[in-house]
Formats: C-alpha cells, sequence, structure tokens
C-alpha cells in the first residue's frame, strides 16, 4: 500500500488506486501519462477485459494531482475557485452503450466532477465544461460529430475515445470530424 511514482512524467499513482493496479496497469498508466506532459496522442491497445478504464481512470487521478480519496472533491474545487491554477478538462467519446459504465468506473476509482453531453441536457454539460466546472465529460461518438462546433469551443487538455476501431476509416464522417477536435492530446 504505497504510491507510485511515475518519474519520466512527475506524476504519482495515489496508493488508494496503486493496491489495485497489476504491473502491466501500471505500465500502461505510465505510458499515457507520459503521453499527456508531452502532450501527444497514443493508443492503449491492451486486449479486452485488461482493465484499460482502471488505467485510464488511474492516469487521470495522476494528471488532476488528486490523492485517490475523498479529499479531492473539496481540494479540487478549492482549487478552480480560488488559487486560478491550470485545471484539466477531459472529453471521453465512446460509444452509447458504454456511457453510464465510464461514468460508473471513474466514479469507483475516485471523485470526479463529470457529465454526460447527450440526450436533452447538452447546452447546461457544456456551459459547466466551458466555465471549468467540470473535469471529465462523456459523450459518444454520434453526438460529438454532430455538436463538434459547440464541443470545441472548449479547449480540452485530453480526449479519450474508446472503442476507437469506429475510427479505422480515414473517409468516415465520425474520422473526418475528431480530427477537428480541440485538444491538446
Amino acid at each position: 500500500y504505497k504510491d507510485i511514482e511515475l518519474p519520466q512524467s512527475a506524476g504519482l499513482i495515489p496508493a488508494s488506486i496503486a493496491q489495485y493496479l497489476r504491473d502491466y496497469q501500471v505500465a500502461g498508466v505510465r505510458f499515457l501519462h507520459r503521453k499527456f506532459v508531452y502532450q501527444e496522442g497514443g493508443i492503449l491497445g491492451d486486449d479486452m477485459g485488461l482493465g484499460k478504464t482502471v488505467q485510464v481512470a488511474a492516469f487521470l487521478t495522476a494528471a488532476f494531482g488528486k490523492t485517490g480519496d475523498e479529499r479531492d472533491d473539496r481540494r479540487m474545487r478549492e482549487i478552480r475557485f480560488c488559487s486560478g491554477r491550470w485545471y484539466p478538462r477531459i472529453l471521453v467519446i465512446c460509444p452509447g452503450s458504454l456511457i453510464m459504465n465510464w461514468k460508473n468506473e471513474m466514479n469507483r476509482w475516485g471523485w470526479w466532477h463529470i457529465d454526460v453531453f447527450h440526450g436533452a441536457n447538452k447546452e447546461d454539460v457544456l456551459g459547466t465544461a466551458r466555465s471549468g466546472l467540470l473535469e471529465i465529460m462523456i459523450t459518444t461518438y454520434d453526438t460529438y460529430k454532430n455538436s463538434r462546433s459547440s464541443i470545441n469551443m472548449v479547449q480540452w487538455d485530453a480526449v479519450i475515445c474508446d472503442e476507437c476501431h469506429r475510427l479505422k476509416d480515414r473517409y468516415s464522417e465520425t474520422t473526418k470530424a475528431l480530427a477537428e477536435v480541440n485538444a491538446l492530446c
């Protein structure tokens, strides 16, 4: 039960999450965090069922500087409102059938300010993201494709695409839309 340092990217996986990670998952978190720090893209291509979602949760915990416990809820609001420090914004794009899985898994592995950009309340969610009060926004490929101009009004720090085999055809409208995403990595 100890924190895991990410020496190449100066990140830290808190012990509350690190204790559950296998060695290959720690390597995946290191990879993702290093890519994030250097503002590069990458593909985490583990097989199904090997815990890619928990690797992303651990990576985001390190990227946000979270502790992985209930202190995060209060501390992150204080950072955002009082100090004026930079605060990451993450966009998760996935098939509609996985939206609730992403939300549940992220809530299982930490205290996050998450909302779903899908359905009736899209403009409210987008306003919250623009104002910096949202850490993670989850949407579907089709919703992103159809609303990309408004979604790209937010400067995203990272975009995570789940089931990205949907982007294999470089001539598809979805792939073209994602080429326009407003994100650092």
